[in-house]
C-alpha cells in the first residue's frame, strides 16, 4: 500500500514508519516540517537523517486567487462549497474542474486561481470525458495511446511536472477522430 501523508494527523494513525510522498507549501518547510520529521523519528525510533519518515517531498509555491496572494484576512478566497453551489454571477462547478484547476501549475511555480481558468478547466474535463465514456472501437490508435502513456509517464518523471502530463492527455484528446473504448481505457489509467 502506498501511503501519501500532509501531517501527522495522517501519518502517524497509519502507523507506518514510511510514507511515499509528503507535501505541504513551501511557508511550512520550518518550523513545521522539520518538527514533523524529528516528531516521526522519534514514534518510529527512525532516523531523520536516512530519509526513513518520506521517501519524497515536495513543497508548492503559493496559490493567488485572481491575482493576489490568497489570504484569509484579505478574504480573497473560494470555499469549495461555494464553488459547488454557484451564484447569480456565475455557474457551480463541479469537483473534477476544481481539482484540475488545481493542479495545472508545476508545484515550483506560484498557482493563479481564477474563475476563467477554473471555467477553461471545466471544459478540458468535458472533453476529456468525451473520450473517457467512448464505448466503439479505434484499435488503428494504438500508436497514439503507446505515446501519449509514454510522454505522460516522462512528465511525471521529470520533477512531477503535472503540467506537461496534462498537455499530453490534451494532445491525446485532440488527436483523436473517433474515440474507441482503448481510448476511454487509456484515460482511465
Amino acid at each position: 500500500q502506498r501511503l501519501v501523508g500532509k501531517d501527522l494527523s495522517v501519518t502517524i494513525p497509519n502507523g507506518e514508519a514510511l510514507i511515499d510522498l509528503h507535501s505541504g507549501g513551501e511557508d511550512n518547510i520550518f518550523p513545521h516540517h522539520e518538527c514533523e520529521i524529528a516528531q516521526s523519528a522519534c514514534a518510529f525510533c527512525a532516523s531523520p537523517a536516512t530519509g526513513t519518515f518520506a521517501r519524497l517531498w515536495f513543497h508548492p509555491r503559493h496559490l493567488f486567487i485572481e491575482g493576489q496572494k490568497m489570504s484569509k484576512s484579505k478574504g480573497n478566497f473560494y470555499t469549495a462549497r461555494d464553488l459547488f453551489a454557484g451564484n447569480d454571477k456565475r455557474p457551480p462547478f463541479e469537483p473534477a474542474a476544481i481539482r484540475l484547476e488545481l493542479i495545472k501549475t508545476h508545484y515550483r511555480a506560484n498557482a493563479n486561481f481564477t474563475l476563467q481558468g477554473l471555467t477553461d478547466s471545466a471544459r478540458i474535463v468535458e472533453r476529456w470525458r468525451k473520450v473517457a465514456e467512448a464505448t466503439g472501437s479505434n484499435p488503428g490508435g494504438q500508436g497514439l495511446r503507446d505515446e501519449t502513456r509514454l510522454r505522460f509517464a516522462d512528465a511525471m518523471h521529470n520533477d512531477l511536472n503535472v503540467a506537461a502530463a496534462i498537455a499530453e492527455v490534451n494532445k491525446f484528446v485532440g488527436n483523436v477522430e473517433t474515440p474507441g473504448a482503448e481510448d476511454a481505457a487509456l484515460l482511465r489509467e
